[in-house]
């Protein structure tokens, strides 16, 4: 496939989830981002605690710092497959109705009773026959996930590159 086409539906993936509702795209984004920048913060404030103990320095603020990571990084978890299950949901359910509304407006109802438009239909409305396939919803919120991930690891190659340059490339 052509990297043009391939991105083409990427972004009607993500056209999908303006169907979502702004608030549960937001949460959905605000969750994912501390879930992918877990391992980068975790890395910056065992820096910080490893230093101040070095230093023998107090460490009670680095031990706060590096337990607020771990505890937002556990719940953002937590909240993640809930959120990404109701913005999936939403996507799906308007598209249903979207197709529901076409299917209602054809002014014959003998062509809605055609096995070729029947197929057509069920394969439309996106409803999973078996444990494999997925729906528009469910790629929408995938689509987001892949891309919030790498920023995660775009964030953890920076903080690996502050440590040892040589290593980024790797």
């Amino acid at each position: 496939m052509k990297s043009s086409v391939v991105l083409k539906d990427r972004v009607l993936l993500l056209r999908e989830l303006r169907h979502a509702g702004p608030l549960v795209v937001s949460v959905l984004v605000v969750v994912q981002l501390v879930i992918s920048c877990v391992p980068a913060l975790s890395a910056l404030a065992m820096n910080n605690l490893v230093g101040r103990l070095l230093d023998e320095a107090p460490t009670a603020i680095a031990f706060a710092g590096l337990g607020a990571v771990i505890l937002a990084g556990r719940l953002a978890q937590v909240w993640s497959a809930p959120v990404a299950y109701l913005a999936a949901q939403r996507v799906d359910a308007a598209r249903r109705a979207s197709l529901t509304e076409r299917a209602v407006a054809s002014e014959q109802i003998g062509v809605l009773e055609q096995p070729r438009t029947r197929e057509l239909l069920r394969v439309a409305r996106a409803d999973p026959e078996f444990w494999a396939e997925r729906t528009p919803g469910t790629g929408a919120a995938a689509q987001l996930d892949l891309i919030i991930r790498w920023i995660g690891v775009i964030a953890a190659a920076v903080v690996l590159a502050s440590f040892a340059w040589w290593l980024a490339p790797l």
